[in-house]
């Protein structure tokens, strides 16, 4: 529930976003496997390289991309607490070099 009332011009710009976003939503579903595949992996590290450097931690992309496949190869929600002590003793090792 809107706590105003958009104006004209806020609501054509809405309805443009909207249209925008579901022409592009339309484009990807046109990509391969391997470039769905490729801009999902992109992503995930940018997203959790910015997380991690909001955090004052500076992991590579290597990094981020080792911790991932770890944690990927369980389906578990528990993953990280099992593998939480594994991964912070490689990075603590990778930051002593």
């Amino acid at each position: 529930m809107l706590s105003f009332a958009p104006d004209q011009a806020l609501e054509k710009a809405l309805k443009d976003l909207n249209s925008e976003i579901v022409r592009v939503f339309s484009q990807l579903e046109t990509l391969s496997k391997s470039e769905a595949d490729y801009l999902h992996r992109s992503a995930l590290i940018s997203n959790i390289g910015a997380s991690s450097r909001i955090e004052n931690a500076v992991l590579t992309d290597e990094e981020i991309e080792w911790v991932d496949t770890t944690l990927s190869e369980s389906d578990k929600g528990t993953a990280f607490a099992e593998k939480k002590q594994l991964i912070l003793d490689k990075l603590s090792k990778d930051r002593e070099r």
